[in-house]
């Protein structure tokens, strides 16, 4: 089974792209880091899709780059090897207020 498959079982279709456009997009940052470019973009949704993609990731030996907010200026999202970016946008939801301690727990 090829490796966009592979993770499109795990995310769906839909959150996985290796359109050159896109991974154009996040071989680079604001930093003066020298652009590098990913093989693929993968969307998880919760952390059971990020456990299945890191999983399978660590099975093949392909490298995985996580990315939360998308903005970086230190380097530190650009892929060093190429392999896998691990786009966190789509979780987004709030697990829990607690009024009391003044704490939120997030997301990504």
């Amino acid at each position: 089974m090829a490796i966009k498959e592979a993770l499109a079982a795990v995310v769906g279709a839909e959150n996985i792209t290796d359109d050159p456009e896109i991974l154009k997009r996040y071989s680079r940052d604001h930093s003066f880091v020298q652009p590098r470019m990913p093989g693929m973009v993968v969307y998880p949704g919760s952390v059971e899709e990020i456990q299945g993609v890191v999983r399978y990731a660590n099975e093949h030996k392909i490298a995985v780059t996580p990315r939360s907010s998308g903005i970086s200026f230190y380097g530190a999202t650009i892929p060093g090897q190429g392999g896998i970016i691990l786009d966190l946008k789509r979780m987004n939801r709030i697990i829990e207020v607690d009024a009391r301690n003044k704490k939120v727990k997030v997301e990504p």
